[in-house]
């Protein structure tokens, strides 16, 4: 899958679900296995979420809404990271 189709990746347990414009992936995976393998284009924005900052179509201090529509949570302690890495992109 190419990795700029993809919105965010989400974490729950031991399984991570990949959400893409293809559908939802799931896989057996650790954050960290997945942040290593993907661009510095994504953001970890909460310890369950990472978002591909290419997506990014509106900021909030409490979420970030895609352009697909959807809306991923942004926790206080990744908030000051997040708004960091978004200057740094030129998001």
């Amino acid at each position: 899958m190419p990795v700029d189709t993809i919105d965010y990746v989400e974490s729950v347990k031991r399984k991570v679900f990949v959400h893409a414009d293809a559908g939802v992936f799931q896989m057996y995976s650790t954050m960290k296995d997945i942040i290593a393998k993907l661009p510095a284009s994504f953001i970890r924005c909460h310890n369950s979420f990472l978002v591909n900052s290419a997506r990014i179509a509106t900021v909030s201090s409490l979420e970030l809404a895609l352009g697909s529509g959807a809306k991923v949570p942004v926790s206080k302690r990744y908030a000051k990271e997040v708004r960091a890495r978004l200057r740094e992109l030129g998001v």
